[in-house]
């Protein structure tokens, strides 16, 4: 077996442990389902796999930490279940990771900067946490980003002006958190940005002009902050 897709049923209980014994197995799918318990440490044997999605179940526990050992992973995908505790720093040794999604869980504490060392990584979706403490700088370390959404949190602090340096972000989402300071003038040289959401934060000073810039900017969203002044020309 190469692929197992059991996405969207009504499948319920445990994962069974068996799935590690398949060695070639690249690609696990049980997204939208009804398994619960903990995800099994077993599945950290499936060195081949290169997908392992397993969205909106009820698992519950951390992630084991034996799945430092899947190098050869490119997406995961943990989504909308009841997974808790901090977010694994040995994520940021999974250099092959492309896509990763842990959110609507219940992960606390601080975002690893050590995801800033997944150099491939072009999709990351932490919204929907308890994540608190300021937003790392060592993300901006992501040359191939393109969609970066931390919303529905408590991150504090100012965007980090290192952000300037991420050319193939596509979305920026850090709505619904506590995030303070004012817009960095530079989230205007972002110029593949379609979507930029700074809602429900508390930013203040006005609004940068170079926002109005972006060519190809689809969706801006910055209700509910303390912004102040005129609403630039530019943007018009």
């Amino acid at each position: 077996l190469r692929v197992i897709s059991l996405a969207n049923n009504f499948l319920e209980g445990n994962v069974p442990v068996g799935f590690g014994n398949l060695s070639n197995l690249q690609s696990l799918f049980l997204g939208w389902n009804r398994f619960s318990g903990p995800i099994p440490y077993q599945l950290a044997s499936l060195t081949q796999v290169i997908a392992l999605s397993l969205p909106f179940n009820t698992f519950v526990g951390t992630i084991p930490d034996e799945f430092s050992q899947l190098f050869n992973l490119q997406d995961l995908n943990l989504a909308g279940n009841n997974l808790s505790g901090p977010i694994p720093s040995f994520l940021g040794s999974l250099q092959s990771l492309q896509t990763l999604s842990l959110a609507k869980n219940n992960f606390s504490g601080a975002i690893p900067t050590s995801i800033g060392n997944i150099s491939s990584l072009q999709a990351l979706d932490l919204s929907g946490q308890s994540l608190s403490g300021l937003i790392p700088v060592e993300l901006a370390g992501l040359p191939n980003l393109q969609t970066l959404t931390l919303a529905s949190n408590f991150l504090i602090g100012a965007i980090p002006l290192a952000f300037s340096r991420f050319s193939a972000l596509e979305t920026l989402n850090l709505s619904s958190n506590s995030l303070n300071g004012s817009i960095p003038p530079t989230i205007g040289t972002l110029q593949s940005l379609t979507t930029l959401s700074l809602s429900h934060n508390s930013f203040s000073g006005s609004i940068p002009p170079g926002i109005g810039n972006i060519s190809d900017l689809f969706i801006l969203e910055l209700e509910y902050n303390m912004l102040e002044g005129k609403i630039p020309a530019e943007l018009g």
